[in-house]
């Protein structure tokens, strides 16, 4: 295994540390942030990526990027997911060590985000028309340009502007779910009606586009046709593991958790070794 050590910028994305070109991709962040408070990655967050390969120039190159283990924060308020390798050619989902789900079945939060602009509400004051209506999705502030994913396979139905929404996405997903991501800057390539899409696949850019007093997301999510507040209870959960199934998913935590131990400790000796040569 290897660990690849990362810090969350001032855009909220996760980068990797000097020197090295790790696939620190959309779909990553996207897993991150179900981890994270609120779906917000702060400025400087540590982030720990552990690969089930021992060779960077692999990942590097895109071979081997099965993620072992993820660790947002350090010390005793950091939060970690593992990721099952009973089946290693599959591709599985975030755990917590005592075997619950990180998440829902559908991802809470499309895009890096600096704070919820606006929430769901079946009466809000509109920010330009100032008149009363049904806000049936929540708001995401985030620069231009901010990557959007899709919160659940699907396939798109539609890619193109759609009035006040400007630049909109929507995607249908299994068991009646559907998104729609709008104020769009640009799309994805390759994103177009009848695109088959993934969990945590890279979609659009955020933008303005269309009815906006600034740069956002506003996301939204239905079931069965009916709009639904996409942060609120009630998401298709994910089965909690037991069983044979979380005695292996703790044997791997420790494995995990011997890596990152084992990095933070080679970690704390470059620093004091860097230290050492200043004086």
């Amino acid at each position: 295994m290897i660990v690849i050590q990362a810090r969350v910028d001032a855009r909220h994305r996760i980068v990797a540390a000097a020197g090295l070109e790790m696939p620190l991709d959309a779909k990553l962040e996207a897993l991150a942030r179900e981890l994270a408070p609120a779906g917000i990655l702060a400025r400087g967050t540590d982030v720990r990526v552990v690969y089930e390969t021992g060779d960077a120039s692999v990942v590097a190159r895109g071979g081997s990027r099965r993620i072992a283990a993820l660790r947002i924060g350090s010390g005793p308020t950091a939060r970690i997911a593992v990721f099952p390798t009973e089946d290693a050619s599959a591709e599985t989902e975030p755990y917590s060590l005592d075997g619950r789900p990180v998440g829902t079945a559908l991802l809470r939060y499309p895009v890096p985000h600096l704070r919820i602009a606006s929430g769901f509400s079946t009466s809000r004051k509109h920010p330009i028309t100032k008149k009363r209506k049904p806000h049936l999705g929540v708001d995401f502030a985030a620069p231009f340009g901010t990557p959007v994913v899709a919160v659940a396979d699907g396939e798109v139905v539609l890619a193109g502007s759609s009035g006040g929404f400007g630049r909109l996405i929507r995607i249908t997903h299994g068991d009646g779910y559907a998104s729609a991501y709008a104020h769009l800057q640009r799309y994805a390539t390759g994103i177009k009606a009848g695109s088959h899409v993934t969990k945590g696949q890279l979609i659009g850019y955020v933008g303005n586009s269309g009815v906006a007093t600034g740069p956002h997301l506003h996301f939204a999510l239905l079931r069965n046709g009916e709009p639904i507040d996409p942060l609120g209870p009630g998401l298709p959960e994910l089965p909690r593991l037991t069983g044979g199934s979380l005695a292996s998913l703790r044997a791997d935590a420790a494995h995990a958790e011997q890596i990152l131990a084992a990095a933070d400790r080679d970690d704390a000796t470059a620093t004091r070794l860097a230290s050492a040569s200043t004086h």
